[in-house]
């Protein structure tokens, strides 16, 4: 489900973050990020992490790139 972060309007933060909560365990086959201009100024910097208690986070991807990224895992990642 393509999700645009932009529609948070100008309240985002230098630093911030977003969790999709699912009811049961996943499975990640790719995720792909681009980052878009705000006020002239890419985003440079993101990690994408998993949890399977939404406490405890393991980093599975990050970048410092304004291009985009695709994270595709050589085997599935359940979470």
């Amino acid at each position: 489900m393509p999700m645009d972060l932009m529609e948070a309007g100008p309240h985002l933060q230098k630093k911030g973050w977003l969790q999709i909560k699912c009811p049961e365990a996943v499975t990640i086959w790719r995720v792909a990020l681009k980052a878009r201009a705000i006020d002239g100024k890419n985003i440079t910097e993101w990690d994408f992490s998993g949890s399977n208690d939404g406490k405890t986070f393991t980093v599975l991807v990050t970048t410092e790139s304004k291009d985009e990224n695709t994270f595709t895992p050589t085997s599935a990642t359940e979470l």
